[in-house]
């Protein structure tokens, strides 16, 4: 599957860009050590379906970026969604199989790829390609199979989105995304 990059320029002042993530939430500032040396923090290891902020970040802006595009509400980590996204991967991983689980109160978008070290924004570029096959119709009466990842990104009422991932002992990684409330409702459009 082919990749597309986008680049966004950063239009944030250099003082600002200092004390911002490159999430653009403020960063909070070490007070000085008055000649102290202060060992950093230490790195938590996070529990399974828990991502760092740099992990989990990267991925709400990307959705988020596309949703603007449409004037629909940003989304919100959700680390329940994640924790489930995160074992929804490993199963895939473990299986082989691309298929979609039997959970039908969140949302779902599913993604594979031979690169070993993929990363979250490489699925949400592919699931937002697939805006070239939505004519604008209402969920029920087109082709969803061809859009519904798109169209899930977008669904104007999900409010959070978790991810997971999970490598396949073939060198594959599966990559999920669980979204809440779910989208894809017959008879409604995406945004």
């Amino acid at each position: 599957m082919a990749s597309v990059v986008t680049r966004v320029k950063n239009s944030v002042s250099r003082s600002a860009a200092a004390s911002m993530s490159p999430s653009g939430r403020k960063e909070r500032k070490s007070p000085p050590s008055h000649g102290r040396v202060i060992p950093p923090e230490p790195v938590q290891q996070q529990p399974d379906g828990e991502l760092t902020s740099a992990e989990a970040d990267p991925a709400v802006t990307a959705h988020n970026l596309a949703r603007a595009n449409k004037m629909v509400p940003k989304l919100q980590w959700d680390d329940r969604l994640a924790h489930d996204a995160q074992t929804c991967a490993k199963t895939l991983a473990s299986t082989g199989k691309l298929e979609h689980s039997s959970n039908e109160v969140q949302g779902e978008n599913l993604y594979v790829t031979s690169s070993a070290d993929a990363k979250f924004e490489e699925a949400i570029s592919e699931w937002m390609n697939e805006e070239t096959s939505y004519k604008g119709e209402k969920i029920g009466e087109g082709r969803l199979e061809e859009y519904e990842n798109f169209s899930q990104c977008l669904w104007h009422s999900t409010t959070h989105v978790g991810m997971g991932k999970a490598k396949a002992q073939d060198g594959r990684t599966y990559i999920v995304a669980r979204y809440s409330p779910r989208g894809n409702i017959a008879g409604e459009k995406p945004f």
